[in-house]
């Protein structure tokens, strides 16, 4: 039996399409599957960026995301990570005050520390 010129990637003759092969295997999307299952996703901002609130007498710190248009908007989840002491320490005074497209604002308590750096990530 001849196999099927549209799932092995070759030209198809009606129409002249050319699809690629499929390269994910059934053991890769069960292993996909599973994952989102157990609320695991990389379907985030693509990678960790890096936050450092501003010091005293600021009580506000804005990011201005550098992507594409449209990355953070008024619904997105934006999750924040401690990366020190005094970041974890900071975490219950912590809200998001303005959640706007590809930009956000914390507001937080006036410090002078320097290392409240956060990890965070974009969702929605």
């Amino acid at each position: 039996m001849k196999p099927d010129p549209r799932i092995i990637g070759e030209v198809l003759p009606i129409a002249g399409i050319h699809e690629p092969p499929i390269s994910a295997d059934l053991n890769e999307v069960r292993s996909t599957v599973r994952q989102l299952c157990r609320g695991r996703s990389n379907a985030t901002s693509g990678s960790y960026r890096l936050l450092t609130l501003n010091v005293s007498p600021a009580t506000t710190t804005t990011v201005t995301f550098p992507g594409p248009p449209g990355i953070i908007g008024p619904n997105s989840c934006i999750a924040l990570c401690p990366m020190s002491a005094h970041a974890a320490a900071e975490l219950p005074t912590l809200w998001f005050s303005t959640i706007t497209k590809n930009s956000f604002t914390v507001t937080h308590s006036a410090s002078t520390n320097t290392d409240r750096k956060f990890r965070w990530s974009i969702q929605g």
